[in-house]
């Protein structure tokens, strides 16, 4: 049986993964797992979320910018999330993202049951570990997978930490691809779940995203603004 080992090298953590992933599929805990997030079971099944049976905790592994896994986050059934000791915080990402995503719209979401929902909603879709999180990998995976558009959606924070953390990626990225939105959920949710949750489609992000401006990238004489 596989344990969990601090500093396991990278192999191990996508064995750990996948063993985590089949006790999911085996136990039907997925199925449980998605109807309290209120996402899909198919959804979680692509970003490769699993259970763990010691812990009773779905499992969410991560990964860099170019796909591998390099840690594997824990979600308690209280909403609470902790990182297996010796693992890397990373990005949420379905196992199936195209090598290249020329023509298509990504979504990158905050946190990986957001990041599901993007999925469930037709969309190619990352999630970000937290709001400040992600810069250098997600520009990573941009300039490698190449999607014509990218759109981040900001979590609606008290302290507005969301909306610093989104502006501050929209900056990063927008030498890294043509077009970067930046969108928020409509009043009064906090993040794209809850909006789902509350009845959200798909032509209803689609028409958030038309209507948010893409954002330019204005040189000046060794500064750069967004």
């Amino acid at each position: 049986m596989l344990r969990e080992r601090p500093q396991a090298a990278s192999s191990c953590f996508q064995d750990l993964s996948e063993h985590f992933q089949a006790q999911g599929k085996e136990t039907g805990q997925l199925a449980v797992v998605a109807e309290s997030l209120g996402v899909t079971t198919p959804s979680l099944i692509r970003f490769g979320v699993g259970w763990c049976l010691q812990h009773k905790v779905s499992t969410w592994p991560m990964c860099d910018g170019t796909g591998r896994v390099v840690g594997i986050n824990r979600r308690y059934a209280d909403g609470s999330k902790r990182i297996m000791r010796g693992h890397k915080a990373g990005l949420y990402m379905p196992e199936d993202l195209p090598e290249h995503l020329r023509g298509q719209t990504l979504i990158i979401a905050e946190g990986g049951s957001d990041a599901v929902v993007g999925l469930d909603l037709g969309f190619w879709t990352a999630g970000r570990f937290s709001c400040s999180y992600g810069v250098v990998p997600l520009a990573d995976l941009v300039r490698v997978r190449r999607p014509s558009c990218v759109v981040i959606v900001a979590d609606v924070d008290p302290d507005g930490a969301g909306e610093r953390g989104a502006e501050v990626l929209c900056s990063a990225l927008l030498p890294c691809v043509k077009c970067v939105k930046v969108i928020v959920p409509p009043t009064p949710y906090k993040d794209l779940r809850a909006w789902r949750i509350a009845g959200a489609k798909r032509g209803d992000l689609v028409d958030l995203i038309e209507l948010a401006k893409p954002r330019t990238l204005v040189v000046r004489i060794g500064k750069t603004w967004a």
